[in-house]
């Protein structure tokens, strides 16, 4: 049985669930923001998801990452990529 399969069939829908946040106070305007990332464990992907409050002036996308994998090895990326580090 190949990996990809294997891993689905151990882990099927499992997620693992973090709460995050990004303290951006001090900057000029900055506030705080609540995310939730997401681990699929079946898949090895990342899905990042901001928590919105009623009328808080942001625009309504909830998704700063969609699912896909990050990439392990940071050293070989183009220098003008934004990283998950910057953010």
């Amino acid at each position: 049985m190949c990996d990809g399969r294997k891993k689905f069939m151990e882990y099927g829908q499992r997620v693992l669930r973090f709460f995050c946040v990004w303290d951006d106070r001090d900057s000029e305007y900055g506030s705080m923001r609540r995310y939730d990332l997401f681990y699929h464990l079946a898949d090895d992907m990342v899905e990042i998801v901001e928590h919105h409050e009623n009328n808080d002036g942001r625009d309504p996308f909830k998704l700063l990452i969609h699912k896909m994998r990050l990439p392990k090895d940071y050293k070989d990326l183009p220098r003008n990529l934004t990283r998950l580090i910057d953010l």
